[in-house]
């Protein structure tokens, strides 16, 4: 069994849940209802957003902050062409089944996550690849001034990032599948990026052990909207396909052999674990 990675979040997420209370958190209420999810920590410090006439350099290295006021939450990147960008917010309030019909049916008043004022996303997910080189311009904000902070890796195109023992689970940074024990799902799905190096008609076969099971209503709706862009969408998804597996899951036959990767990532803070096997071709 293996379970070396530490998300910081949890580990004096009982202490930051009291300081929040008595400060106020930033600018949004840090309990919405029971299934409340992980609270921000102030360590690292998030780096601070701007503002649309002056947004703020976004940063690659440490989290981003969100805040509740969406005003402050404009930032700028460069990329180059065939760069893929994939982005995961964390909030202090869990992102509702309402919240997203609310921010899908208001684009004007609520913004998710917004490129280029364009392109958005209103779950904590999104990526994207630009086929223009330049600076791009991001917005971020959830309703009821929910806050907390975004992660950010870039793909250079072509790209295919080596899985290591040691790696920190982030899309540029993929980890190995343990075939021998237990591979460690955390609650932030932007550290649960897999690579397997599979040779020509291999079949991968992955099961999920997780803390809480998705319901039938979710699966019914992940089956209707898998797109990773979709607040619906869990499961596993491998980089060549664009839906997920809207269960914990998975069965694929590589029938050419090179370097593949997975992610899983599951609703209402769920972690876990998984277990594979491989059935090679005979």
């Amino acid at each position: 069994m293996r379970f070396v990675r530490v998300d910081w979040l949890t580990s004096t997420m009982a202490v930051m849940v009291l300081i929040l209370s008595a400060c106020g958190g930033g600018g949004g209420s840090g309990e919405r209802g029971e299934d409340a999810g992980p609270t921000p920590l102030p360590t690292p410090s998030p780096v601070p957003g701007g503002t649309a006439a002056a947004p703020a350099t976004m940063s690659l290295t440490r989290p981003n902050e969100i805040t509740g006021d969406p005003f402050n939450n404009y930032f700028k990147v460069d990329v180059d062409v065939g760069d893929t960008l994939i982005l995961r917010s964390t909030l202090a309030g869990v992102l509702a089944d309402q919240d997203f019909a609310r921010c899908s049916a208001n684009p004007d008043e609520y913004v998710g996550i917004r490129l280029n004022a364009e392109i958005r996303s209103c779950s904590l997910n999104f990526r994207y690849t630009f086929e223009t080189a330049g600076e791009y311009r991001f917005q971020l904000g959830y309703p009821d001034q929910n806050f907390g902070y975004f992660e950010v890796a870039i793909l250079p195109a072509g790209f295919k990032p080596a899985p290591a023992d040691d790696a920190s689970g982030a899309p540029d940074a993929p980890l190995p599948i343990d075939f021998t024990g237990d591979n460690e799902l955390l609650v932030n799905d932007f550290y649960n990026h897999f690579a397997y190096d599979a040779k020509a008609g291999d079949t991968l076969y992955v099961q999920g052990y997780l803390d809480r099971e998705e319901s039938r209503q979710d699966t019914s709706r992940c089956v209707s909207n898998a797109s990773y862009e979709s607040y619906y969408a869990f499961g596993v998804i491998s980089d060549d396909l664009n839906a997920f597996s809207c269960s914990s899951s998975f069965e694929r036959r590589f029938e050419e052999a090179g370097r593949y990767y997975l992610n899983f990532r599951f609703k209402r803070a769920t972690a876990g674990y998984f277990r594979a096997v491989v059935a090679e071709s005979p």
